[in-house]
């Protein structure tokens, strides 16, 4: 059964008057995005963190129209290079420029992440919330300021989830192509970008009736990103393209089970994997003590709901930090 979560559905009256509260609040929050960019002034041609690699790869294709890595990158980068190449052809290279193509791709992964929320059934203000959350936390806000991959690959990988959540919902072929290309756009970013049209298939495996036609649209996009992944590989490996650092991370687990070191081969591998859970838990931590308060006040006082609040925050910042994450903050 088809719902109105609010956003545009253009030929009905009903959702023409509900699609300006939307938009006011996607422009309030690019208002917001524009005066904290501001506010941090993206000015300067200099490089920041590990840009300069990325970006000496987009100044060799605007200059000299070849593609070359110098090998100090593990993500794929394809498409973040031409979508930085993009932003320069008309102005000529420099960092600043690249700076402000990211900052863009920020203000996209925001709005995004507003649409998702709300195509996942959220209200305008729980929705509101969420793109906060994604766009002023910390990591988010700081790489917005470089030309690192992680704020692009952020955008892709909304917009996919986004249109495979709309598939889901609603049966649409063209929500799944759409999320499939965005899917493989972000996997060309990072290598993790296939993992979202996995979880597309197995969430329609998980509440469908099994078919043949199921199993098709369920596990094809996975395929596509996939086959996407290996074309890339490919054609860098034919080209002598592959960076040095490829793969570091797997010869590092790799080289403890060659080595018989089983156990420390586990404890390197779940090390990441908490490092990661702290990782995510600090970012959503405003939007889950939300609900959770939302929730806590159908049933306590304010005083309880505060108190409760309290102890969970201190047991994430302890957790966060007893589970391999002490450079958080």
């Amino acid at each position: 059964m088809s719902r109105d979560n609010g956003l545009s559905r253009p030929g009905t009256r009903t959702s023409q008057q509900m699609a300006l509260p939307d938009w006011c609040i996607l422009a309030a929050l690019a208002a917001t995005w524009v005066t904290f960019a501001l506010v941090v002034d993206p000015r300067g041609n200099f490089p920041m963190l590990d840009d300069w690699s990325y970006g000496r790869a987009v100044k060799g294709l605007i200059q000299h129209g070849e593609l070359r890595y110098d090998g100090w990158n593990v993500a794929t980068l394809l498409l973040q290079v031409l979508y930085g190449a993009a932003f320069c052809w008309p102005f000529g290279f420099s960092f600043e420029t690249l700076r402000i193509s990211t900052l863009v791709a920020g203000l996209a992964g925001g709005i995004g992440t507003y649409m998702l929320l709300r195509e996942a059934a959220a209200t305008r203000s729980l929705a509101a919330l969420g793109s906060l959350v994604m766009m002023l936390n910390p990591s988010y806000f700081q790489h917005s300021f470089t030309f690192m991959t992680d704020v692009p690959f952020a955008a892709l990988i909304v917009f996919s989830s986004l249109y495979f959540l709309r598939a889901l919902r609603t049966g649409s072929t063209r929500s799944v192509l759409l999320g499939t290309i965005l899917a493989a756009c972000a996997t060309l970013v990072r290598q993790p970008g296939m993992m979202i049209p996995v979880a597309f298939g197995l969430a329609s495996l998980a509440t469908s009736r099994f078919n043949a036609r199921l199993f098709v649209r369920a596990t094809l996009p996975a395929s596509a990103a996939i086959a996407t992944y290996i074309a890339y590989a490919a054609a860098i490996r034919h080209l002598r393209m592959e960076p040095a650092l490829l793969g570091t991370f797997q010869g590092q687990l790799l080289a403890h089970f060659q080595d018989h070191e089983i156990v420390p081969g586990v404890l390197f591998l779940l090390n990441r994997a908490w490092i990661l859970l702290a990782d995510i838990s600090l970012m959503v931590l405003p939007l889950l003590a939300m609900l959770f308060g939302y929730a806590a006040s159908r049933l306590r006082g304010p005083r309880q709901v505060l108190a409760v609040l309290a102890v969970v925050l201190a047991v994430v910042l302890v957790l966060s930090r007893e589970l391999g994450a002490p450079d958080l903050p």
